[in-house]
């Protein structure tokens, strides 16, 4: 494939992943709005969110398996073109039992399609220009995250809180365009269970990593945004040190670091996040954040690669949906532990658990000690 058509790809599959966060976020804003419009029960608000990322979470690994076994291009395809049926329903829905089913369907498809990233562009490309497309993911992550509140309450407070989910339309009707530039491994054999891989033990290691990892980048906005006690747009704003130094740090590993110093960035990464999660109870709540931003971005584009690299072609699926899972698990455990220390005791001592967070990430993330080579 020319460069020129691999790189538009991993543009589609970054767009991908942005549809998902945003889609996940979004409703953090919308959701009072719209059960003022959709009437309901009270408990319909948490559904809005929950109807999403439950079926998201519990069908991750089984959406990476159906792309080990019949394709990952394939299973990419058919989870976009659902996806956007999805949101289509979701603006169109005309009670909030119905949005809520839609939403359900939003999480299964968007399962099928974010597994399949990481396999996708481990084909696409090699050695350093894979560090390099790794890292685009970090600043994909940062925006999309921070973006999806902001843009969230603009679009419902300028139009409706239907053209917030219309949103994903026009975004997947581009990305099913560019599948065809999409390249994907022609594996040989059967792809080994899922629970084998799970359990083996430098791989294990891994996903504990990045579940300790996850719990600090979930976590530590919300303590950031309670420690204010602002609105969302402001609290946005004042995350944007966060989300810009995650953005950077991700591209600068990925283009620069990795290929020249390999895993030993993931060390570098923690140790930058650490310090700034100490300034964030002690020092200038900007720099501090830019600081959390640049350790977090530095180690997502090395872990990514190196956890890739201790599974097999086969396995790329599983690998994917087992590691999005550990995602999904550490990001909830953070908030729930870094929310529940900062209602407690505060600030400082919910930074210190999130130190905490780091050092487990650390210990663990020491199995991932093979270096990068070549520049692919």
């Amino acid at each position: 494939m020319e460069t020129k058509y691999r790189w538009a790809g991993l543009a589609a599959l970054l767009t991908a992943e942005a549809m998902n966060l945003l889609d996940a976020t979004i409703t953090q804003v919308a959701a009072p709005v719209v059960h003022a419009d959709l009437p309901g029960p009270d408990s319909d608000v948490q559904w809005f969110a929950v109807a999403f990322t439950l079926p998201f979470a519990l069908l991750l690994v089984a959406g990476g398996r159906l792309g080990d076994v019949h394709g990952r291009r394939r299973v990419f395809r058919l989870g976009i073109a659902v996806f956007t049926l999805a949101s289509l329903g979701c603006a169109a829905a005309w009670s909030a039992d119905a949005l809520i089913a839609w939403r359900v369907v939003q999480g299964a498809s968007a399962a099928l399609v974010v597994p399949q990233t990481l396999g996708l562009i481990r084909a696409m490309f090699s050695g350093g220009e894979r560090a390099r497309a790794l890292g685009a993911i970090g600043p994909v992550m940062g925006l999309a995250a921070v973006g999806g509140p902001v843009l969230g309450g603009l679009v419902t407070a300028a139009w409706s809180w239907r053209a917030a989910f219309l949103v994903n339309v026009p975004l997947g009707l581009a990305v099913l365009a560019a599948v065809p530039w999409l390249v994907e491994d022609r594996v040989d054999g059967r792809p080994a269970p899922v629970l084998r891989l799970a359990v083996r033990s430098r791989f294990l290691a891994a996903l504990g990593c990045v579940a300790a990892f996850f719990a600090v980048v979930a976590g530590l906005p919300l303590v950031v945004v309670l420690g204010l006690d602002t609105d969302v747009l402001t609290a946005a704003v004042a995350l944007l040190p966060w989300s810009g130094g995650l953005a950077l740090a991700s591209w600068a590993a990925g283009a620069w670091l990795v290929p020249r110093f390999g895993t030993r960035v993931v060390g570098w990464g923690l140790g930058v996040l650490t310090a700034g999660l100490v300034l964030v109870a002690a020092g200038p709540l900007p720099v501090a954040l830019a600081l959390c931003g640049l350790g977090a971005g530095a180690f997502t584009a090395p872990f990514f690669t190196a956890a890739l690299d201790l599974v097999g072609p086969a396995e790329v699926g599983a690998a994917s949906g087992l590691i999005n899972t550990a995602q999904q698990l550490g990001g909830s455990l953070g908030v729930v532990v870094l929310g529940g220390v900062f209602f407690a005791t505060g600030t400082g001592w919910a930074c210190a658990a999130a130190v905490g967070f780091v050092l487990c990430a650390g210990a663990l993330g020491r199995v991932l000690t093979r270096p990068f080579g070549g520049t692919g």
